[in-house]
């Protein structure tokens, strides 16, 4: 996981390994790492890389886009974790979960699942 805070972009890549036909578990809630109640969190897609670069920025929040691109020899459901400043109230082309300061996008219905070299673009935007 990278911190946004650190960059204006950044770019990390995901081990290499395909979905296994389409049965992926739902994001849920994650209560976070204190809760020893909490379900474990489901891992990041393997085989996919993710790129945030923050767009725009005020004293008070942000917005970045996401790109996530397949670089495994399959077809994927993709699912990517990043550290982010501040909490989401705006995300686009995606599903979006956040326990503290981590964001765990899926895709949307529609570009859920990516074929090899194929990319899906989202967005989302942050209060501070």
């Amino acid at each position: 996981m990278v911190d946004l805070g650190q960059t204006n972009h950044f770019r990390f890549r995901l081990g290499a390994a395909a979905t296994g036909g389409g049965d992926e578990p739902d994001a849920g809630v994650d209560a976070g790492p204190d809760d020893p109640d909490a379900a474990p969190r489901p891992a990041d897609t393997p085989g996919v890389t993710a790129t945030v670069t923050r767009t725009d920025q005020w004293p008070t929040g942000y917005c970045a886009d996401l790109v996530v691109t397949n670089t495994s020899a399959a077809t994927v459901t993709w699912r990517v974790t990043v550290t982010v400043d501040g909490t989401i109230n705006n995300a686009w082309n995606s599903q979006v979960t956040q326990a503290g300061n981590q964001a765990t996008f899926t895709g949307a219905p529609y570009n859920a699942t990516l074929a090899p070299g194929a990319v899906a673009e989202a967005g989302f935007c942050t209060m501070l």
